[in-house]
């Protein structure tokens, strides 16, 4: 978002991807930069293109001390607040002096993604899980649900990015290849890739409280993995315990079954139902996937 040519950025990562490969982008979005952008423009109308660097970010901060009480940097400035106060002023030029910077809707996403054939395989926010894309997170009255539920996913998309209004980011997986859905099957692992370091330390936190609860009880995760990450709900199930520390990243599926299944002498339909609940509610805070054995 920050080439003269995107498109060409784009090609380029496209010539290097594999078949079956994944890309995962970020690129800025439209409606929650638009106070960005109306400074741009001022700063466009007011400043010289041949001034030196240091004069312009003095007199950008010269405005920014001084802002009418009603710009929209007023009203929606929290996520800007930290890249402004950056001492050398690198934050500043890089929001308001930037030369060049293209931002986003999800449609023009879409389109921007089929022109170089890419699919889009899913949206996510905060490094977590796609909850932002998802208009019944806003809203899940029965009238607007029905609505919601017609809607194709590139539609549904849409509609969560104009209920929200104030995406300034966007963060999403593109492929060659259309997606397709991971079967939990007795050959396959539950495995973790960014949290492989933190997810024992993590999911362990909830055993604790796991144990004290009653069966159907959800229970909220603490800590969270990162500052801003949606909270993690895990569900008490009957061998919700037994179940969370053999997830290893090593083990698959059929395997943790047969461990809980000797140890507790359950029925192996029982305990597979208990685990799918769990990998459902790990993924959807992205904190896992599946594999092949």
């Amino acid at each position: 978002h920050h080439l003269p040519d995107p498109d060409a950025g784009l090609q380029a990562l496209t010539h290097m991807l594999k078949e079956d490969g994944l890309l995962t982008l970020m690129v800025y979005g439209q409606y929650g930069r638009y106070s960005v952008y109306l400074i741009q423009e001022l700063m466009k109308q007011l400043l010289g293109e041949d001034m030196p660097r240091a004069k312009k970010i003095a007199l950008a901060r010269d405005f920014l001390n001084h802002v009418p009480n009603g710009h929209w940097i007023t009203v929606n400035n929290a996520m800007f607040l930290e890249d402004i106060q950056w001492p050398d002023g690198s934050g500043v030029y890089d929001l308001f002096l930037h030369s060049t910077d293209r931002a986003y809707t999800v449609p023009e996403i879409y389109d921007w993604l089929e022109g170089r054939g890419l699919q889009l395989v899913e949206f996510f926010s905060s490094f977590t899980d796609d909850s932002l894309y998802t208009p019944e997170c806003y809203n899940a009255t029965p009238g607007l649900g029905e609505i919601f539920a017609s809607k194709s996913p590139r539609e549904r998309h849409q509609i969560a990015e104009l209920m929200n209004g104030n995406m300034a980011k966007h963060y999403f997986h593109a492929a060659k290849q259309e997606k397709t859905q991971a079967v939990f099957a007795d050959d396959m692992v539950i495995a973790y890739g960014a949290m492989q370091a933190l997810f024992p330390q993590f999911t362990n936190n909830f055993l604790a409280a796991l144990t004290n609860a009653p069966i159907g009880q959800r229970v909220e995760g603490n800590p969270r993995p990162f500052d801003g990450a949606p909270s993690l709900f895990l569900t008490k199930t009957k061998h919700v315990e037994a179940l969370i520390p053999l997830i290893d990243g090593m083990r698959s599926i059929g395997q943790i079954v047969q461990q809980v299944v000797s140890t507790s002498g359950a029925r192996a339909e029982e305990v597979r139902r208990d685990l799918m609940h769990l990998y459902r509610e790990y993924r959807s805070r992205q904190l896992v996937f599946l594999r092949h054995e």
